[in-house]
């Protein structure tokens, strides 16, 4: 994803997990357009890391990624809080697309 996102000008930040994601989200959440957030990771899980994250910032966009389906994954969700869901395996346009409709970029 990173990758991708970078060919496309969108500057790219990484955590590897939950933990370090809140880290880096409340030592830079002033450059942070929006998140791409994992369901499943290491240390805290997606829905652990998105709790704080909104504690922080409760209008950060947040794109959940997963590899189930999306009524599974996002059962312990507000379904209005999400900006967006992306479930894995997926094609680079459909991610192209749900970052830019949910960070408000254009194509």
């Amino acid at each position: 994803m990173a990758r991708f996102l970078m060919r496309w000008d969108f500057p790219v930040l990484m955590a590897s997990d939950g933990g370090e994601a809140i880290d880096l989200f409340r030592e830079r959440d002033n450059e942070i357009l929006g998140i791409l957030l994992g369901l499943k990771m290491p240390g805290i899980d997606g829905h652990g890391a998105y709790t704080k994250i909104r504690e922080i910032s409760p209008d950060v966009p947040v794109i959940l990624t997963s590899g189930y389906s999306e009524a599974e994954s996002t059962i312990a969700f507000d379904e209005h809080d999400l900006a967006g869901f992306l479930q894995k395996p997926f094609k680079a346009a459909i991610l192209r697309e749900i970052v830019c409709k949910a960070f408000n970029q254009s194509t």
